[in-house]
C-alpha cells in the first residue's frame, strides 16, 4: 500500500515538472512569434534609404574646427581634398589630377575641371586659395588642425585650375597631411555670405554625399 502511494506520488511529481518545462517552452517561442508578428522591420519602408548609426555626435561640421572620429565618419563623403588615401592608404589624387615638386618647398597642382559644390558654387583655384589662407588665419588658428599645416606659408593661384604651395619648411609628410580632416576644400562663396556658423550646422562639399539635414543632439531610435 506505502509501495503504491510513493509510486502515485511520483508521478504526480513528474507531471508537474513536465507540465512545467512544456509551459515554459511555449511561453518563450510565443513571445518570439508574438515579437516578430508585431514588431515592424523599419528596413523595409525605407526603400533605397540606407541608415548608418554613429557613434557620436561632432556638433560642428566645419573641418577646420575639429579633429573627431565622428566627424570624419560622415564629412570625408561630404568633403574631398587635394589628394586622398586609397583603401590600403596609398596616397592618390583628389581634387588635384595631379601634382609636382619644383623644388622642396614648392609644389605646383593641376586641379580637377567640371567639378562644383553641393550648392552649385565652381570648385576652381581661387576655392583652393580660399581654404588655405582661411585654414592658416586667424580663423584657422582658433581650432585644433591648424598645427598640421603651419609648413604651408600660402598657396598662390596660378591659372584657372593651377595652384602653386609655397613652404616655409620641408615637410615630407605634407601630401599624407593634405589628405586629412584640414585640409578638405570648401566653398568660398557660401561661407563669405552665409557665415561660419551657418557652415557649422550646414556644410557642403564636394564629396560624392550631399548632406541634406542635421539636427544636433537629435538621435533616431
Amino acid at each position: 500500500m506505502k509501495k503504491q502511494k510513493w509510486l502515485a506520488l511520483l508521478l504526480v511529481c513528474m507531471m508537474i515538472i513536465l507540465s512545467a518545462c512544456s509551459g515554459g517552452t511555449s511561453t518563450k517561442e510565443d513571445s518570439k512569434n508574438s515579437s516578430k508578428s508585431s514588431g515592424e522591420n523599419a528596413a523595409l519602408t525605407r526603400g533605397n534609404e540606407l541608415v548608418v548609426r554613429v557613434a557620436g555626435d561632432p556638433q560642428n561640421w566645419d573641418p577646420i574646427d575639429t579633429f573627431l572620429l565622428s566627424w570624419s565618419t560622415v564629412a570625408t563623403s561630404v568633403f574631398e581634398g587635394l589628394v586622398s588615401r586609397s583603401l590600403d592608404l596609398e596616397i592618390q589624387p583628389g581634387l588635384a589630377e595631379s601634382w609636382e615638386y619644383k623644388d622642396e618647398k614648392t609644389i605646383v597642382f593641376q586641379l580637377r575641371q567640371g567639378v562644383t559644390f553641393h550648392n552649385g558654387e565652381p570648385f576652381n583655384a581661387e576655392a583652393v586659395k580660399f581654404t588655405f589662407d582661411r585654414l592658416l588665419g586667424d580663423e584657422g588658428q582658433k581650432g585644433p588642425q591648424y598645427s598640421n599645416y603651419t609648413s604651408i606659408d600660402h598657396v598662390e593661384v596660378t591659372g584657372e585650375y593651377e595652384v602653386t604651395m609655397h613652404l616655409n619648411s620641408i615637410d615630407p609628410v605634407l601630401l599624407t597631411k593634405l589628405s586629412g580632416y584640414g585640409a578638405v576644400i570648401v566653398p568660398p562663396k557660401y561661407i563669405q555670405e552665409q557665415g561660419a556658423e551657418n557652415f557649422d550646422m550646414k556644410p557642403v562639399g564636394t564629396g560624392p554625399f550631399k548632406m541634406t539635414d542635421y539636427q544636433r543632439d537629435k538621435q533616431d531610435n
